[in-house]
C-alpha cells in the first residue's frame, strides 16, 4: 500500500516525529485538495483541477502513497490538456485511494 522506502527515508531524516508530521499533513490537507479537484471539475476549470492534483501528488509522494500520487498524474494530464472529462470517476478513485493510504499511514504509527 505504501512505499516502504519512502517511509524509511522519512525515518532516517527525522525519525518517527517526521513520519507523524507527514502523516498529519496528509490527513489534514488531502481532503480539502480532493474537494478542490472536484469543485474545479464541476466548474469546468481544468487549470484549477490540475493544480489541486499537483498539490495532492506532492503530499502523497512524500507520504509514500504511490498509488494516490500516480492517480494524480492522470488528473494532472487531463487538466493540462484542458479537459475535465471523466473527472467524477477520478475523484471517486482519489477518495478511495486516500482512504486506503490514510489507513496504512495510521497503521504504521
Amino acid at each position: 500500500m505504501l512505499d516502504a522506502a519512502a517511509i524509511e527515508s522519512l525515518r532516517e531524516l527525522g525519525g518517527e516525529e517526521l513520519v507523524a508530521e507527514v502523516r498529519n499533513i496528509f490527513v489534514a490537507e488531502i481532503p480539502a485538495l480532493i474537494s478542490g479537484v472536484e469543485d474545479a471539475a464541476r466548474r469546468g476549470q481544468a487549470d484549477a483541477m490540475w493544480k489541486a492534483a499537483h498539490a495532492i501528488r506532492s503530499i502523497a509522494a512524500n507520504a509514500g502513497a504511490t498509488r494516490l500520487a500516480l492517480l494524480c498524474d492522470t488528473v494532472q494530464e487531463r487538466g493540462y490538456a484542458g479537459s475535465v472529462e471523466g473527472a467524477d470517476e477520478l475523484v471517486q478513485q482519489l477518495w478511495a485511494e486516500f482512504d486506503r493510504a490514510r489507513a496504512a499511514l495510521e497503521a504504521i504509527s
